[in-house]
Formats: C-alpha cells, structure tokens, sequence
C-alpha cells in the first residue's frame, strides 16, 4: 500500500526498484513479464487532484488527464515516505544524506530532477575518458555550470531546513538541536562555514584535482561527492560542543531525530508549495520506548498532514487515526 501510494506520488518504487518489477498482489503476469498494473487517486485538500498512474516497462502519469512527468507530478501530490534505512541519514554514507535532500530539492524545484540526471550522465562520461587515459577537461565546463547549480539549492534547501528545525517544533522529537551544513564534494576538511558554490570555484577545483583523476580515474570534484554534515549542539556541559549524532545519540534518538528532519521538510514544502503533504512511514515506532512512541506519534499529529503508517506490532495506543490490519493484501 505504502509502495503504491509512493509511485502516486511521483517517486516510483521503493529500493531504486525497475518498473518491471513492481507487482500487483492479484497480477502475475505471463511468460515472464509482468500484467500492466494501473494505480487511481483522488487527491482532494487545496486543489481536487485525480492522479492516474500506468506501470509496464516503465511508469507514466496523468494528472487530471494530462499527461505529467513524474517530476512535475510530485509538486501535485508532495509525499514524503520514511522507510527504516532512512535511519542511515545520520550515521550512514554521504551518498544516503544526498538522496534524502534531493528528493526536498526536487520537489521545490521542477528542473532539479533534469539537471541532476544531466549531471550525473556527464559524470558517467568523464569517467569514461579517464579510462581511456584522455583528458576530462572537454566536460569540465558543462560540469561547472550544472554543478553550480545544483550547489546553489542544495545549499538553500539546507539553509531552509536549518531556519525550520528549531522554529516549528520538529527539534522538539530529538534531546538536542540539529544543524546542517553543505560540504561540497572536493572541498578540504577545514573549508569555511559558507562554502563557495560558483561555477568559477567548481571550475578551479577540478582543475585542482586533474591530475588526481587521471591516476584514480575517477573525478573528485562536483556535487557527487557532497556530504550534509550533521551535527547536535548539545544542552549538557558534556556535550557543549558541536558533535556528530552517531556519537551521542541512541538508536531511538537517532530515528527521532530523522523524524525531526522529515517534519521540517513537510513544514518547507507546505510553505513554498502551498500544500499540505502527505507522509508515508513504515516501521516509524520500532525501537522507541512508550515515551518516544508518544513523543513522535504527537509531533504526526499536531502536523494536522494526512499519514499513512505501517507497523508489524499492535502496540499502538498513542496513535489517534484509524487502524487496519492487512494480510496477503486483503484487510482483514
């Protein structure tokens, strides 16, 4: 249901799975492929939308019967869906942090999804002719102009989510305030705090690393290999400095703090796009003790924002909307 609801909403299949390999529970296709699965939705708030989704070897939308990109389509219907390897976002790899601020930027900007595809094919392509021994330098310039580009909203996206964490509530679900901070891909440790996002920068960074590159043959400048470095800024003498999460969080922590991450994207996107969004969360209550649970299930609901969750465990006293039980498809 949650995976559905995601591909209503633009993002597609849950894991970077392929079209071809979503299934419906009552289709098995034949001769190897899969039936051709159709998802409706009305989405009804501040615009009625009917979403009309069509999935073969690949997945096509219309939105109230006109065809949309899925990019477009995600401004329709903004969703944001919590899955328990979003957990990651704190102490797992840069490139788990960038996806999670790339779908935010997507959503606030329909030609982010498209510059970034354009980037990373221009990547692929200089890495290409690193192998082959050649010069990079021809793509250097077209990498400089996006790359720039995407630095620029990332950037901003970070920024807006700095100004919401403390000020909407969301700071509230983690012991201690979060706050984000842009590390560009290619940038040294002790970069200052307002890193440079210009074309001419990026420029000169992978002019910087053209030799590097062609040793390793792969590039080490560009928005690829951003991090968002995130830290807490702690309330005890003990943590008075700024520190990693992984460091001072428990594990219930950490999932409350990614909570708080996610409240504050749904409170940007409602701001900047004028719509409430829905979010999508699956196992949201593991490993959080009864005081957590309560914590969390109150910061969902005072949102007033539509929410699908889904649990394996019936310990659900402190969620207030309705609840169903499912098996093999069927609510049972």
């Amino acid at each position: 249901m949650l995976e559905a609801l995601n591909v209503a909403c633009g993002w597609g299949s849950f894991y970077n799975a392929s079209a071809s390999e979503l299934h419906a529970w009552d289709k098995k296709g034949t001769a190897g492929k899969p039936e051709n699965i159709d998802i409706y939705c009305k989405a009804i708030g501040e615009q009625q939308v009917c979403v009309e989704i069509s999935i073969s070897s690949r997945i096509s939308a219309k939105v109230n019967k006109e065809r949309v990109s899925l990019s477009e389509l995600r401004t329709y219907v903004p969703a944001l869906c919590f899955l328990p390897g979003d957990m990651n976002i704190i102490n797992g790899t840069p490139s788990t942090r960038r996806v999670f601020i790339d779908k935010l930027c997507t959503m606030l900007s329909i030609p982010y999804a498209k510059r970034l595809s354009d980037y990373k094919r221009l990547i692929r392509h200089r890495i290409k002719l690193l192998r082959a021994g050649k010069s990079p330098n021809i793509t250097s310039d077209l990498i400089s102009s996006i790359g720039s580009w995407i630095w620029s909203v990332r950037s901003s996206v970070i920024k807006m989510l700095n100004e919401h964490l403390p000020i909407e509530g969301s700071a509230n679900l983690s012991p201690f305030p979060l706050k984000l901070k842009l590390k560009p891909g290619g940038a040294a440790e002790n970069d200052e705090d307002e890193p440079r996002i210009t074309k001419s920068e990026l420029f000169k960074r992978l002019e910087f690393y053209s030799e590097k590159e062609l040793k390793a043959k792969i590039p080490f400048a560009g928005p690829h290999r951003d991090d968002v470095l995130i830290s807490v800024s702690g309330i005890k003498e003990k943590y008075s400095s700024e520190l990693s999460p992984a460091s001072v969080l428990s594990r219930g922590q950490k999932k409350r703090a990614v909570v708080s991450l996610f409240l504050s994207s749904g409170r940007i996107l409602q701001l900047r796009l004028k719509r409430k969004p829905i979010f999508l969360l699956d196992e949201i209550f593991s490993e959080l003790d009864e005081e957590a649970r309560h914590v969390v299930a109150t910061s969902l609901y005072e949102t007033g924002w539509q929410i699908f969750a889904s649990c394996a465990e019936n310990n659900l006293l402190n969620w207030r909307g309705n609840v169903y039980n499912l098996s093999d498809g069927v609510v049972v």
